[in-house]
């Protein structure tokens, strides 16, 4: 059954709760194992739950966001959003700590176990605000990608007039692998496709200290943090 403190969870439209009182991830004999941490001291990640698609809907039909983000405009029912929405390997909610506030979104798609790449999508929930603590968790959500699955790569696909977004990312971490030119129509012109990519290789010479700054366990312990930042 559903308490209704669970009915009650959401920010901004989106459920955001998280249990503080969760368990240590760490169990007697599993000392070879690491989990992967989805907890910094700033934000966590939480899995996109069925409550959330609501709003999510709405977020990716938004003037702010729609033009940028998946839909370019179209305006699917839920049962279409819903249904377009499947698939992907791994997503989840980027929550601040301190307020439990969904600020944005993290998705891997389009993967091939195969090949050994991923697509990986991430969206702000509050375009004007450009917070840097949607970075941390995107940080956070490719060490999680990298580390669950042996993936050799990940590429983020975009028009090029998202292409500022990333552009710090692609100066230290990123790679432009294909540019296709005057591949995206909008606002009567032809917006070039960019196609980047992050490699495994230079993730790990990287993570440290990026997620030093997420402070997200970069020392891999197998414990999860309270969100007043005590260790378990």
């Amino acid at each position: 059954m559903t308490s209704p403190e669970d009915k009650d969870r959401s920010a901004d439209g989106v459920a955001n709760g998280q249990n503080d009182l969760e368990l240590s991830v760490r169990q007697p004999g599993d000392e070879g194992f690491e989990p992967p941490l989805t907890q910094g001291t700033h934000v966590y990640l939480r899995p996109v739950a069925p409550e959330d698609y609501a709003a999510l809907r709405m977020a990716d039909l938004s003037p702010q966001l729609g033009m940028r983000w998946r839909f370019r405009g179209t305006t699917p029912t839920f049962e279409e959003w819903v249904q377009r929405s499947q698939g992907t390997l791994a997503q989840f909610l980027v929550i601040t700590s301190a307020k439990h506030q969904a600020i944005g979104i993290v998705v891997a798609y389009g993967h091939s176990f195969q090949d050994q790449h991923v697509y990986v999508a991430i969206a702000s929930l509050q375009p004007a605000a450009r917070s840097p603590l949607l970075m941390l968790g995107s940080a956070m959500f490719i060490q999680y990608v990298f580390r669950v699955w042996n993936f050799r790569k990940m590429y983020f696909e975009l028009p090029a007039y998202n292409l500022s977004q990333f552009a710090y990312a692609e100066r230290h971490l990123l790679v432009q692998e294909a540019r296709l030119r005057e591949h995206v129509y909008y606002d009567g012109k032809f917006w070039d496709k960019v196609i980047l990519a992050l490699y495994r290789t230079t993730w790990e010479g990287r993570a440290p200290r990026v997620l030093a700054a997420a402070n997200a366990g970069s020392d891999k312990r197998g414990v999860l943090r309270r969100h007043d930042g005590q260790s378990r």
